[in-house]
């Protein structure tokens, strides 16, 4: 253990670490903000008529990639000599002069001439910057600028920008001069059609080569950002899983939500241009709207409940649930609109509704309302939203942050689904609502969720209007009778009342933030009453404004997030009522069950933070790792060795991942050996690069940044499988351990201990303690029950039968629940001879249980229990 002298160092370190990773995310979105409007400065080089117009066009994104003194932009004229063309600032031109005839002087010039990147010169106390504006036919021009008297040194990044943005200003040049030969040619003579013929062909060369580079500068900008961007998000993953005090973890999660949001960017401008470039392609398959909704509010329900807004999804009746489409798309329009109305909504609500617009026998049509109660959109800016590059206004941008891409893709995907969008709003505080249609093909329903929750009597406690009205409804959906409030005391009153009309509720939901009553507070108030044991959920809002994420007490049956969908009754709420689901204990992360030890992979990445993160990835799940710094290692490795997966990034010096796998392929078929998985790993993300990946002869792609959960699914899809069923501790049973797991399945249904201790959070004095006290009182409430059926009571019996359905369920014993609901149900029926039946079984079983649960306590008094 750490002494207590080291925790400033470490503190240090950490506080160094953050900084540093903070100046890298603020570099690259400098970078990335120069990407997203590298289209004006095409248009705008393509609009000059002068090389001084497209001199002054290249000033601006200079200046706003790399901060400068003062600049200046040289021509190079006929003679072999340089003129000053474009100065900044207009004063500066003596100053400007002096310098470069030092320059010129003591051969920094002539050395600057000579190369295609930038030359750092010191000059009288501060550090000039050189960069030759030039083609591939000939030097073009030079730049040079002075940086402010305390830089010394420009990133490496930023040096590969600017030399991108000067190669496009000197073929802007080269492409003006062909230009004007051609107009002059075209004045002249008939004889001089061949000549012009052929500058045609030199033009049209240009124009390809402007756009070659365009697609470069693209693709190498992609590549240049995730780099680091890998190397950012994964050493914050792994930072995160250290042990950090509070402000050190704040920090942290700050640069990982920045990190996150700028590859957002990345991925959208990556979108527009395969939008463009006619290359996005819709896929097509099966899948559940509803489950995609949930899978959508999820993500969303965090943020708005961060901000203390209500978030609710509604589906109509009426939309199919079954459909065949894009879904993953479909989830991408949903998220960039609801996250658009969290980000501009301050307080209130942020509401989803899905609706039927059109069905024909084969297809559906339908609508997306996605309305909030934020800052709104004024009628005149509306027309401008679903362009490249828009925003409402500066002054929203520089505060709500955004390149405005996200509608334009919208539109796109939406008229690619054979649909519409647009925005509804008056442009005051009353919000905005956008919507869109698509179409989908229709499948096969599976079932009837209008019977879901028939017969069964709900009560919704919530003092959340919306949310509240939007659970009502969808249980309504599901066949139930629903009741809602929204305070605590109105909850009891309402039990009272159905209570003295001879009626109790199977199930009540409770939010876990209430007024005046606290849900544990409410939740006792209920199991207390020894008259009515409904089935208690707490629904729980989830966000970065609660100290820490909410659990389930003993009294609660479960815990369910907020916004509560049909998956979650389908998965939780129907079996819970049913007596055959084990409680979900809410939604922290779940630790790691899957175990791969044993396995070996070999790991080829060669930049040094790269290889850390993904060692530290695979690490966790019990993997052996060797890795090597490049392709020719990889090869020599797995000549040497065998490995079951190999883990290859592209872009390596020495012998490059498709060139490796090519030799690896090849090595395995002289020697005739089984062909091992190469998964490339690679900063790329065209589909170019997954193509070319592929044809070298690995077997799948991984786009950088790694997610660890992308990863292991990856792996273990190619994982051989011997070694996987060897390795994985998620694998089948043994035939003598489905024989044990046969023999324990009636104690398990009986008595399910461990369940019941996780329910408990591992809380074993607690769960003890719940055990004993069940014993005090399930005697006398059995022998109530007796009394009840020997009498001819019914309806008692029934009603005593529900409470002990509850008590059963809640230590564990999913056996006798089921007996005491067939009792409840008999009960009320009033079925005499099934009541009868039933009790001498349930008394039989109660012993039994008793016996189970002494044991149990006597192991618990010497030691701790069996697992």
């Amino acid at each position: 253990m750490t002494g207590s002298g080291d925790l400033p160092d470490k503190t240090a370190y950490y506080q160094e670490r953050i900084e540093f990773l903070e100046e890298t995310n603020r570099n690259y979105v400098a970078i990335l903000d120069l990407l997203a409007g590298s289209g004006d400065f095409q248009a705008t080089l393509g609009k000059a008529a002068t090389s001084t117009e497209i001199y002054r066009a290249t000033a601006e994104p200079v200046q706003n990639l790399i901060h400068f003194e003062r600049f200046t932009f040289l021509d190079s004229m006929e003679d072999g000599s340089f003129q000053q063309q474009v100065w900044w600032p207009e004063s500066q031109y003596v100053a400007m002069q002096q310098a470069i005839d030092a320059m010129i002087h003591d051969g920094s010039f002539a050395w600057a001439l000579n190369r295609s990147q930038a030359l750092l010169c010191p000059y009288a106390g501060q550090t000039l910057l050189l960069h030759v504006i030039e083609t591939r036919s000939r030097i073009r021009g030079m730049f040079i600028g002075c940086l402010p008297p305390d830089s010394t040194c420009v990133d490496t990044a930023k040096l590969n920008a600017l030399s991108m943005i000067l190669s496009t200003c000197a073929y802007a040049l080269e492409g003006m001069t062909l230009s004007a030969v051609i107009r002059k040619q075209m004045e002249g003579l008939e004889e001089q059609v061949a000549e012009r013929t052929r500058d045609l062909v030199i033009a049209r060369e240009a124009a390809d080569s402007a756009n070659q580079a365009k697609s470069e500068f693209l693709a190498n900008m992609s590549h240049e950002i995730r780099t680091p961007m890998n190397g950012v998000l994964g050493m914050i993953g792994l930072l995160l899983d250290t042990g950090l005090d509070e402000q050190q973890r704040r920090y942290a999660e700050t640069v990982q939500r920045s990190a996150e949001t700028l590859l957002e960017l990345i991925n959208d401008i990556l979108d527009l241009s395969k939008i463009e470039a006619d290359r996005l392609l819709l896929e097509t398959a099966d899948f559940d709207l509803h489950e995609t909704l949930a899978d959508f509010s999820t993500l969303i329900a965090l943020s708005a409940h961060s901000k203390g807004l209500e978030f609710v999804c509604r589906v109509d009746e009426a939309v199919p649930s079954q459909l065949n489409g894009d879904a993953n798309r479909l989830r991408q329009i949903l998220i960039n609109l609801a996250g658009n109305a969290v980000k501009f909504t301050d307080r209130g609500l942020v509401a989803v509704h899905v609706t039927t617009e059109q069905r024909l026998p084969e297809r559906v049509v339908l609508r997306f309302s996605i309305r909030d109660s934020g800052i709104g959109v004024p009628p005149e800016k509306q027309p401008l939203l679903f362009n490249k590059f828009s925003q409402v206004d500066s002054s929203v941008s520089r505060k709500y942050g955004g390149t405005g891409l996200g509608l334009a893709i919208c539109k796109k995907l939406a008229e690619m689904m054979d649909g519409t969008i647009g925005v509804v709003s008056d442009g005051a505080t009353t919000g905005a609502e956008f919507w869109f249609t698509a179409s989908f093909g229709l499948v096969a329903e599976q079932g009837d969720d209008r019977q879901l929750l028939a017969r069964q009597r709900i009560l919704i406690v919530d003092p959340q209007q919306h949310e509240r009205a939007a659970l009502e409804e969808l249980c309504r959906q599901c066949g139930a009778e629903v009741t809602g409030v929204a305070l605590g005391s109105d909850a009891l009153q309402a039990m009272e009342e159905a209570f003295a009309a001879g009626l109790v509720y199977d199930l009540v939901l409770i939010e876990s933030v209430l007024l005046r009553m606290d849900s544990e507070a409410l939740c006792r108030a209920i199991r207390d009453d020894g008259r009515m044991a409904p089935q208690l959920v707490k629904l729980a809002r989830f966000g970065a404004n609660e100290t820490e994420t909410p659990t389930v007490s003993s009294c609660f049956s479960t815990l369910i997030a907020k916004p509560l969908l049909l998956p979650a009754i389908r998965q939780v709420l129907v079996p819970l009522l049913h007596g055959q689901a084990r409680p979900v204990v809410g939604t922290a992360a779940a630790c790691v069950s899957e175990r791969f030890d044993g396995v070996r992979l070999l790991l080829a990445e060669d930049h040094p933070i790269n290889r850390q993160v993904a060692i530290g990835m695979l690490q966790k799940y019990g993997f052996q790792i060797q890795a090597v710094e490049n392709g020719r290692e990889a090869v020599d490795a797995q000549a040497q060795d065998h490995y079951d997966l190999i883990l290859m990034d592209v872009q390596m010096p020495v012998m490059d991942g498709p060139e490796a796998a090519r030799a690896i392929r090849y090595h395995e078929q002289t020697c005739g050996c089984s062909p091992v998985p190469i998964i490339a790993l690679t900063a790329h993300a065209m589909v170019a690069d997954k193509q070319l990946c592929l044809e070298s002869g690995m077997n799948d792609y991984l786009t950088k940044p790694l997610h660890p959960t992308q990863l292991l699914e990856t792996i273990r899809k190619w994982l051989p499988a011997q070694e996987q069923s060897a390795s994985v501790a998620t694998a089948a049973p043994s035939l003598t351990e489905e024989a044990q797991s046969a023999e324990q399945k009636a104690e398990l249904e009986l008595f399910d201990y461990q369940g019941f201790l996780s329910r408990m959070l591992g809380d074993r004095e607690l769960t003890e303690l719940i055990l004993r006290d069940f014993l005090g009182h399930i005697v006398e409430e059995l022998a109530e029950l007796k009394q009840l059926v020997d009498s001819g009571n019914a309806g008692g019996a029934g009603e005593q039968a529900h409470k002990l359905k509850g008590a059963f369920s809640n230590v564990g014993s999913n056996r006798l629940s089921a007996l005491a609901a067939r009792m409840e149900a008999a009960g009320k029926a009033g079925d005499p001879n099934v009541l009868q039946q039933t009790v001498g079984d349930l008394a039989a079983g109660c012993d039994a249980l008793q016996m189970q649960i002494l044991k149990q306590l006597e192991q618990g008094s010497s030691g701790p229990a069996a697992s």
